[in-house]
């Protein structure tokens, strides 16, 4: 997964998204928020899996305002498929 093969209105496993978005910030672990859905949407993969929306996407700094891992793992509201509205 990498930023051209990311579509809107597609859902991703939250794995695949954890590791695209630490990619993107120099390897380091990045805190996703979700909001619940009561819709399914269709997959990468052409499936319809129960999904959570994409709301927030956390990157942690330090007192320099270099990326580091984000310390809570909670990835709050989110489930194993991520929908990208």
């Amino acid at each position: 997964l990498n930023r051209t093969s990311v579509r809107r209105n597609q859902t991703y496993p939250l794995a695949v998204l954890h590791r695209a978005f630490a990619t993107a910030v120099g390897g380091h672990r990045v805190r996703l928020d979700c909001s619940p859905s009561s819709n399914n949407h269709k997959g990468s993969n052409g499936s319809t899996p129960s999904s959570s929306n994409l709301a927030e996407i956390h990157i942690c700094l330090d007192k320099s305002l270099r990326p580091i891992d984000c310390t809570r793992a909670d990835d709050r509201v989110c489930t194993q498929n991520v929908f990208i509205p």
